[in-house]
C-alpha cells in the first residue's frame, strides 16, 4: 500500500480504537501501530470467518491448479 492509504486505513481504525501508535523512542520518525483488545477480538472474529470459507472452497481452490 502507499503511505496515504496507509494513514487513512490507521486514522480510521485508531479512531474506532482497534488500534493504536506510539513513536519510537529512537527515531521519531518511526510509528509503531498495534492491536487493541477490540482490534484483537474482531481480528480473530474475521479470521475464523474466512478459514471456515476457505475450508468449504477448498475442492474448487485445488483444482484450478
Amino acid at each position: 500500500m502507499r503511505q496515504h492509504s496507509m494513514v487513512g486505513l490507521i486514522d480510521r481504525t485508531e479512531a474506532q480504537h482497534l488500534v493504536k501508535r506510539e513513536h519510537s523512542q529512537v527515531d521519531r520518525r518511526l510509528v509503531y501501530v498495534s492491536l487493541t483488545p477490540d482490534g484483537e477480538a474482531i481480528l480473530k472474529r474475521l479470521s475464523l470467518q474466512h478459514r471456515q470459507e476457505l475450508r468449504s472452497l477448498r475442492d474448487v481452490l485445488m483444482s484450478v491448479r
